[in-house]
């Protein structure tokens, strides 16, 4: 029978317990160790014979758990990246990728499909991406919807009002069709009525629809380009050919396969997804239905907007709610805030202390005094004397090329002054920033969970990086404009957001190979058991007895003790249940109230895009609507407690109760040997 070897175990531990910079290997052998020992037992167990096989042994269980170990892969957490549009979620994420992967053109439109970026062992700077398309029915829904928009419009321009306040389902589905399918851009709103099928069958489309397109390369400008059309709303207009369809609308999802540094645990997978909270309802759905699959959601915003930007403060306190309601985790939610390599005057540095006001005029005046003296040394050569029209006697020359030095020194001072200057700016306006966003995540947390404000939450990962000055230090070669703010990448950064995804990504990837480690010991145990088994003798015979004695009773107590436990956990979830229901009918109550004012502010045509699309239309959002305030007061507070403090301490003391009696078994089952004697000996 095939085990699992010392020297594999030995290499198992050396590659859990291994450095950063060596992971990806190390992760790698781990599973194919994993794999390649399953396998094999697998084999095992399927040619095993045995004429007195006892079935209840569980053989079969055996091989399926050695098949589903066999099979095993690392398991990807993803990092979804949302925020406003135009916040730089692409440009932050190329920053920590350390590549141009996905498109930041200011000509081109924001990201309009989710993009996972995941790791593949490939040639430096390779790559390659797939390209999801949605599936038939779902585009065929999505045209049922634009088209009944513009056939009820027809239907309300036929009294004589033409295009009027309440055109914008109709217009927005028109712009959407005429983008998708070129022949229609031709056509003056209202157009005449399309037919369904035609459309579906159209060679912009139907070609498409339900399938999946690969593609593979080298260089990461090239990648951009040639998935731009993909991602984005851009079109490519040549005069004098054919205009072709703007595919986003028809894309499902988009892979990018490269071998990052920050990806190497194989563990984390950045994902871009569209922004939130402009007028394409589109872009803003498919963003809220990818959040519910994210493991981490990394909620990106402006550092000169995020203070007082009301959505983002919005959006992050309805993260927070979420997070803290679950599990009271923070690992689940990451605040990066960009812009930080956009310069400020100090003037604008209100909250500055006295001693940090100190330390900008000190080095203000530093920077004054080297302005001065560049000035002076220019104006003591502003006679125009160049070195073609230097003096030929040596000392004049001299002294010349003595001035420039002194001019070049006092430039180059000047410039690292400078730069320290905005340095230190930018790093009190980050430190104010991060400290509002954690002032708002602390009032959040002692709302929900009702403790004393006094206590500290659970710590919340807040990032302010200057991602533009970092991909321009990083490709200093490539391109001429200089950073704004920042000199040093350690500065941005990015470097420390960087490490932290990848230590993340390391922590994980550790612990599924523990599990997995754990699963193969269980299994080994148990198959080794099985053949030991297989010799059987009377004192044997006996001894399994004496064990399935033991055994039983240990089931019964620990089937009594659940049930205590589960009658405890059943009480505090029927006072939660009971909880939500007073606030259900209390939004039940409200939700008429919500639909009639829905009726009065807004037009027929627009009252019935929004129904007509589950109540969901632009910025329109009527379910968000009718839950809010469901888990406010009493209700958030249950909540919280029940699974972030009743539930855990429970399950742990019930954990605790049960291996205590499970140790007592097995030092019963070991033991017995040893009994045995005893008594025989006693007998004699």
């Amino acid at each position: 029978m095939v085990k699992l070897e010392a020297c594999d175990s030995e290499r198992l531990h050396e590659s859990e317990t291994c450095p950063s910079h060596s992971l990806p290997q190390d992760v790698q052998s781990c599973y194919d160790i994993i794999c390649s020992t399953n396998r094999k037992l697998e084999l095992e167990l399927e040619i095993v014979k045995r004429e007195d096989y006892d079935k209840d042994l569980g053989l079969g269980r055996w091989k399926a758990e050695a098949q589903t170990l066999g099979n095993s892969k690392p398991q990807s957490r993803k990092l979804a990246f949302i925020g406003r549009t135009g916040v730089g979620k692409s440009t932050a994420i190329n920053a920590i990728l350390g590549a141009p992967v996905l498109s930041t053109r200011a000509d081109v439109t924001c990201t309009s499909v989710q993009t996972e970026v995941i790791y593949e062992e490939l040639p430096p700077s390779a790559w390659r991406a797939s390209i999801k398309f949605i599936e038939k029915y779902d585009w065929k829904n999505t045209l049922s919807n634009m088209l009944d928009d513009l056939e009820a419009y027809r239907g309300y321009s036929n009294i004589g009002r033409g295009i009027h306040d309440d055109s914008g389902p109709a217009i927005d589905a028109w712009e959407t069709l005429k983008e998708v399918y070129p022949h229609l851009r031709t056509l003056s709103f209202p157009p005449p009525q399309q037919d369904i099928h035609v459309l579906l069958e159209h060679e912009a489309v139907a070609p498409k629809l339900g399938t999946e397109t690969s593609m593979h390369g080298v260089g990461f400008d090239n990648l951009e380009l040639q998935l731009r059309q993909y991602l984005t709303s851009y079109t490519n207009i040549v005069e004098g050919e054919s205009p072709k369809s703007s595919v986003w609308h028809l894309v499902d999802s988009v892979r990018v396969y490269g071998a990052f540094d920050v990806l190497a645990s194989r563990a984390v997978a950045l994902v871009d997804v569209p922004g939130f909270g402009d007028a394409n309802k589109t872009r803003t759905k498919r963003t809220e239905e990818y959040l519910k699959t994210a493991d981490v959601v990394v909620l990106v915003a402006d550092i000169k907007r995020a203070a007082d930007d009301q959505v983002m403060r919005d959006y992050f306190t309805k993260f927070l709610r979420q997070m803290i309601l679950m599990d009271g985790s923070m690992e689940s939610l990451l605040i990066v805030l960009t812009g930080a390599d956009v310069r400020i005057n100090e003037d604008q540095l209100h909250y500055l202390d006295a001693k940090q006001h100190r330390v900008i005029r000190e080095m203000s005046q530093a920077i004054d005094r080297l302005n001065n003296s560049l000035e002076e040394l220019v104006n003591s050569s502003a006679n125009g004397t160049t070195i073609d029209t230097v003096p030929h006697d040596i000392a004049t020359f001299r002294e010349y090329v003595e001035r420039q030095q002194r001019k070049d020194d006092i430039t180059s001072q000047l410039r690292i002054k400078q730069a320290a200057k905005n340095t230190y700016i930018a790093h009190q306006r980050s430190a104010r920033v991060r400290e509002v966003f954690l002032q708002l995540y602390r009032q959040v947390y002692h709302n929900i969970s009702k403790q004393d404000t006094a206590s500290e939450p659970p710590p919340l990962p807040v990032f302010c990086i200057g991602s533009t000055d970092f991909n321009q230090l990083l490709e200093a070669k490539k391109r001429h404009r200089a950073p704004l703010v920042f000199t040093d990448p350690k500065d941005t950064g990015i470097p420390q957001l960087s490490r932290h995804i990848h230590d993340f990504g390391r922590r994980n990837a550790l612990s599924d190979i523990d599990a997995l480690v754990h699963r193969c010991t269980v299994l080994h145990k148990e198959t080794k058991s099985f053949f030991f088994c297989s010799k059987r003798d009377s004192k044997l015979a006996a001894y399994e007895n004496a064990a399935r004695g033991l055994v039983k009773r240990l089931k019964d107590t620990v089937h009594e003790t659940r049930q205590t436990s589960e009658a405890k956990i059943e009480n505090c979830m029927n006072e939660l249940e009971q909880a939500l229901q007073i606030e259900a009918k209390d939004a039940a109550e409200c939700s008429l109230n919500i639909i009639e004012t829905l009726g009065e502010d807004y037009r027929y045509q627009t009252y019935r895009a929004i129904m007509s699309r589950e109540g969901e239309w632009r910025s329109i959002d009527l379910n968000e609507d009718l839950v809010r305030g469901m888990l406010e007061g009493t209700v958030s507070s249950l909540w919280h407690n029940f699974f972030k403090d009743f539930l855990k301490s429970e399950l742990e003391s019930l954990i605790a109760v049960i291996r205590d009696h499970c140790d007592v078994a097995i030092q019963s089952i070991s033991m017995y040997p040893m009994t045995e004697t005893m008594l025989t000996f006693i007998a004699l």
